[in-house]
């Protein structure tokens, strides 16, 4: 099923704001951090925007928010099409009316001169008002969309959004849909939450990320989705990990991730030795290589096109990363060259991904009392992004690991001031 007309209403607005401004679609791909040709989609109708997307676009054309605007009306709008009856039947003459009054809305925010073509395409929009099927490979498109953004995107850039979207889902599982619909709407909720909750957990927001993660277990499970469920579990006790909760806690969700698998290569597994491996390291080297030999092993058996999660860059330099951070944690010469390989693998657009390596790059370095360089290779890393719970949790890894003649040096103090909360 394809999108709403209305979507080429938003796309021909658009396009007449970018020409206006003599710009071409590489100048708002650039401004949107995406590839200029899902602009062109955009920009046709073809594909539906993003909300932080459309906020990137709005301020590169100028608009004052006048596509964000547009663009909110148009999600409401289709999103109220979409949604279903319990038994199937049209919306009410009230939904309908609605529809209108939005459909006008829309027209007069593309502008007050609008091409004929548009304008037949916003009348034709209106005409769609009884087309109310959810489009589930939509939201998935949605999902995956903002999980490429995610580790491109600043912490804490897309909560706003995320949490606009999961009310949006919230609202169309209330309407009492088809078990199949339901079921997809579940999964497309748990993902959605689970990038939430990270986001939080990023940004120190701790609390509020505990009861997003609840939400997202819950989800996953009553969609039925396995694997969803072994991932959500996964993907909270590395959470949890990276923001210093007690290792029984992160152990107790680790361990059910991997009895829910029940021995099937899959993402979540995966994580679930990761963290394994790392709780093990404290202390525990016989064990924390069994779990690292378990991931590797899992990585090998994962079935083809099965190497991905959109909010990590899964394939060879995920893989790299990890065993980069685990070679570090357990005190394993081969850290240096994995390190090399997986920064050779990530493209310069996921720089948060990036710098958390280079972080553990630093942490290595000291551990080998390599002071020098790896102070000042950790002090240049923090002086550029935002601080995120994660760097913060590395960084003062590097402090501690700082034998006690080092703990004066000016990078050392400089360090400290820079993890330091203002």
């Amino acid at each position: 099923m394809g999108l709403d007309p209305v979507w080429g209403v938003f796309g021909g607005a658009m396009r007449r704001h970018r020409e206006r401004r003599g710009l071409r679609v590489r100048d708002i791909g650039d401004a949107a951090h995406v590839h200029f040709s899902l602009v062109s989609r955009w920009e046709g109708g073809i594909n539906r925007p993003t909300a932080s997307a459309a906020r990137l676009v709005d301020e590169c054309l100028g608009c004052d928010g006048e596509l964000i605007a547009m663009h909110a009306d148009t999600v409401a709008s289709e999103r109220r099409r979409k949604g279903t009856t319990p038994d199937g039947s049209p919306i009410d003459d009230e939904g309908d009316e609605m529809e209108r009054r939005t459909a006008i809305q829309l027209i007069a925010t593309a502008g007050a001169v609008i091409p004929l073509a548009d304008l037949e395409q916003s009348l034709t929009a209106m005409d769609h008002i009884l087309d109310t099927r959810i489009d589930l490979d939509d939201w998935e498109r949605t999902v995956h969309e903002y999980g490429y953004q995610f580790v491109r995107r600043p912490v804490g850039a897309l909560a706003a959004d995320l949490t606009a979207e999961i009310t949006a889902v919230s609202h169309l599982l209330n309407q009492g849909n088809a078990p199949r619909i339901q079921a997809g709407l579940l999964r497309v909720a748990a993902e959605l939450s689970s990038l939430l909750a990270t986001d939080l957990h990023d940004s120190g927001q701790a609390r509020v990320a505990r009861h997003v993660w609840r939400a997202a277990r819950r989800s996953a499970d009553a969609s039925g989705d396995q694997e969803l469920s072994v991932y959500v579990r996964a993907k909270e006790a590395d959470d949890l990990w990276w923001a210093g909760s007690s290792p029984h806690a992160v152990r107790e969700l680790a361990d059910q991730a991997v009895h829910r698998a029940g021995g099937t290569p899959s993402y979540g597994i995966l994580r679930a030795h990761i963290v394994r491996c790392r709780l093990a390291a404290d202390g525990h080297g016989g064990e924390a290589r069994t779990a690292l030999r378990a991931f590797s092993e899992t990585f090998e058996r994962l079935p083809p096109g099965g190497h991905g999660r959109p909010e990590d860059a899964l394939g060879e330099a995920w893989l790299h990363w990890h065993e980069a951070h685990l070679l570090t944690m357990i005190g394993d010469d081969q850290a240096q060259d994995v390190f090399d390989q997986a920064l050779a693998r990530y493209s310069a657009d996921t720089p948060g991904t990036v710098s958390l390596l280079q972080l553990i790059r630093a942490l290595d370095l000291v551990r080998r009392r390599e002071i020098d360089d790896g102070l000042t290779h950790a002090v240049t890393t923090l002086q550029t992004g935002a601080m995120s719970t994660a760097r913060r949790f590395v960084a003062n890894k590097i402090t501690k690991a700082l034998p006690q003649q080092a703990r004066t040096h000016p990078h050392a103090t400089e360090l400290r001031r820079l993890i330091t909360p203002a």
